[in-house]
């Protein structure tokens, strides 16, 4: 692993958009939030095998969005109650 986009928040600053969506699945142009990243990091020439996403609210949905990926997945699952250093850690 060489890049871990971090993905596990609720996103409450951008609510009401995230109420269904988590923030990084949200449309921007023709592209997701989490799509534009990840295409910037191939452009750098890392493989998808080389990113790992921690996830959290919403899993599902990062799950049903990248299950034909070799993207890593890694789930927090106390999300609710940790911070960004928790799911970080997590990624290891």
């Amino acid at each position: 692993m060489k890049a871990v986009i971090l993905a596990a928040g609720p996103g409450t600053r951008m609510r009401p958009l995230t109420e269904d969506t988590p923030k990084s699945l949200l449309q921007l142009n023709d592209e997701s939030i989490i799509e534009r990243q990840i295409r910037l990091l191939k452009e750098q020439g890392l493989e998808e095998d080389d990113i790992a996403i921690v996830v959290g609210y919403m899993a599902d949905e990062f799950r049903e969005e990248f299950s034909n990926t070799d993207i890593k997945l890694v789930e927090n699952e106390v999300w609710d109650e940790t911070d960004n250093l928790y799911s970080f850690k997590l990624s290891r």
